[in-house]
């Protein structure tokens, strides 16, 4: 599958985009390639170009903590429904805010020697895979059909097969290669919970895990980009 193409301009403090954009570096860039759907204004505090993440202060944490012990409040609404979120109902940015997340996260993992944030980024890379391969096929379709759940064997099959009704051919080494890695990472995380838990369902419990953080980005790329 080409790349999207994708047209970003500054206009009025906005950041104009057209949805499935695989990489965005600069405001100024324009990508140019192959498209549909609306264009989408990102808000001002939305920065591309950047993926060190705002860290929280230990003085800030420290006061938030002060703050709960002295007014003991009820957090009851810190998740709550709103008007006007961009997100929602797009496959193409929820998809895509996993993918830019997963860099971030990336990069302090890097940064970090204890190995603690190894799961959580393994977590959230086979979301992103999940999330591409469904945008994918919602760009193509209109909808995901039967009950795929998350086995991404079988949201590739359903992706392969739209793409075959719309005259495309995915008789080459790529994709042969990504449904290779598509059946590794399913077959690791035949449940998509290898990554969240401590032992599967039967209480036994998981093994060790190594990762080698660059190959990981590059199969992340691969997924996403294809």
């Amino acid at each position: 599958m080409p790349f999207c193409r994708v047209r970003i301009a500054v206009e009025v403090g906005h950041v104009w985009v057209r949805p499935r954009h695989p990489v965005v570096r600069q405001q100024e860039d324009w990508q140019m390639l192959n498209c549909r759907g609306p264009i989408v204004a990102i808000p001002p505090h939305i920065h591309f170009g950047s993926s060190e993440p705002t860290s929280i202060t230990d003085k800030h944490r420290e006061a938030l903590v002060n703050k709960i012990v002295a007014l003991r409040p009820s957090l009851r609404d810190f998740v709550r429904e709103t008007s006007g979120n961009m997100l929602s109902g797009s496959w193409d940015l929820v998809s895509y805010s996993f993918q830019w997340d997963f860099k971030t996260m990336l990069n302090l993992a890097r940064a970090d020697l204890t190995g603690q944030l190894h799961l959580p980024l393994l977590s959230l890379w086979r979301q992103s895979l999940e999330l591409a391969i469904k945008s994918m096929i919602v760009e193509l379709a209109g909808t995901i059909s039967g009950n795929p759940g998350y086995n991404l064997q079988r949201l590739f099959q359903q992706l392969l097969d739209n793409r075959a009704a719309d005259g495309y051919s995915d008789d080459d080494d790529l994709a042969r290669n990504v449904r290779v890695m598509i059946d590794q990472v399913q077959e690791f995380d035949p449940f998509a919970d290898r990554f969240r838990y401590p032992a599967d369902r039967g209480e036994k419990p998981y093994g060790g895990i190594a990762i080698d953080l660059n190959e990981l980005f590059q199969a992340h790329w691969i997924f996403t980009t294809w």
